[in-house]
């Protein structure tokens, strides 16, 4: 008898060895875990309502994922760091945004010399969710 349990856990690290296999250039990067994260969430969670099918659920997943990730990959990718499209860019961006939408919050992160990687990647996840 098996007494094995699958978990949510162990489908979302296979996806990511499996993309990781597939993609050799980008393999697996921190932060990827949260996007899949989410995508997973949302197939399981609207599947369980019988919105969409579970059937497939790891394998809809992993195409939703790498679909996801062909947009996203170059700020996964070190040698793009200093790039427009890497995390540099990004988080310019987002500091610009930042200081249209709540210039009190930017100033105080600006006078405190808070680097803005190390909140704007994390705050851009949580708005995924």
């Amino acid at each position: 008898m098996n007494n094995f349990i699958e978990s949510h856990s162990d489908a979302l690290a296979r996806i990511l060895f499996i993309y990781a296999r597939l993609n050799a250039g980008i393999k697996y990067v921190q932060g990827m875990n949260e996007i899949l994260a989410v995508v997973y969430y949302c197939f399981w969670k609207f599947g369980n309502e019988a919105i969409i099918s579970t059937e497939y659920l790891e394998s809809d997943v992993f195409f939703c994922f790498s679909n996801l990730m062909s947009e996203l990959k170059d700020g996964f990718l070190r040698d793009l760091d200093r790039e427009e499209n890497g995390i540099d860019g990004k988080c310019k961006r987002m500091i610009k945004v930042l200081q249209m939408v709540d210039e009190p919050v930017f100033l105080k992160l600006e006078r405190d010399r808070v680097n803005p990687q190390f909140y704007a990647l994390r705050w851009l996840m949580l708005l995924m969710c």
